[in-house]
């Protein structure tokens, strides 16, 4: 058909999800090897116009919420300036067998702002995450 497939768009919100915490200097491989998993348990989309397969596109990627053991991402598909689609994901923070627990504090402190005083921390800038639709698909 010539669009990309809507299934598609998630795994660019996967894609920047990791790239956010890449260039905040934490991975999931870092979570994952400290016996935590993030998991998404909630999804949505909104398409407003439709993506070309070979489309140079923008993913914004934006932490609006982390409370317990849940982190909620707002995301951006841009091409150019106009804007494709809108999406989030919930994640949940488990063990290995599942359980939930508390988000560990390096990711709180990348979600949350710092206090008046505490320094400048990263607080919840998005990361633009940037490339043709194609490569990201494979």
């Amino acid at each position: 058909m010539g669009y990309l497939w809507h299934g598609h768009y998630l795994v660019l919100f996967e894609e920047a999800r990791a790239d956010w915490l890449r260039a905040r200097g934490l991975s999931y491989r870092e979570l994952e090897d400290a016996g935590m998993l993030l998991v998404v348990v909630e999804t949505g989309v909104s398409y407003l116009k439709p993506g070309g397969y070979e489309d140079e596109l923008v993913i914004r990627c934006t932490p609006v919420e982390a409370t317990g053991a849940r982190l909620r991402m707002e995301y951006e598909v841009l091409r150019q300036a106009q804007r494709l689609a809108t999406g989030f994901t919930v994640l949940a923070c488990v063990d290995r067998r599942g359980r939930p627990q508390r988000l560990p504090d390096e990711l709180r402190a990348l979600v949350d702002p710092p206090a008046a005083g505490e320094g400048t921390g990263t607080g919840a800038d998005p990361t633009a995450v940037q490339g043709p639709a194609r490569e990201s698909l494979r």
